[in-house]
């Protein structure tokens, strides 16, 4: 939603305003899926708020123009906790597909 992110509604601005959002995203996620190389959860070895609130943000990347398959690890990741029971009756709680 660039529009949020500046009051210039042209065309160039708004693509512009993703561009720049999806660098910023690469970075996080590179850092990210770097991070969970050989690992299941963000912090030690065991679930953890951490992993619960990196799943709903790892989500979103279903959206890049590449969704997941720059990040291995995140896909993975994603991937777990999707079929997690937990999750799954929270998505369906809150009509998330």
């Amino acid at each position: 939603m660039p529009q949020r992110y500046s009051t210039d509604s042209s065309e160039l601005t708004r693509q512009s305003i993703k561009e720049a959002s999806y660098k910023l995203i690469d970075r996080v996620y590179k850092h990210l899926d770097r991070h969970l190389d050989g690992k299941d959860y963000l912090v030690g070895n065991r679930r953890t708020i951490a992993d619960t609130y990196a799943f709903a943000m790892i989500r979103w990347g279903n959206s890049l123009p590449n969704g997941l398959a720059d990040y291995p690890n995140l896909d993975r990741f994603y991937r777990h906790w999707r079929e997690d029971e937990g999750v799954k009756r929270a998505m369906e709680q809150q009509q998330i597909h």
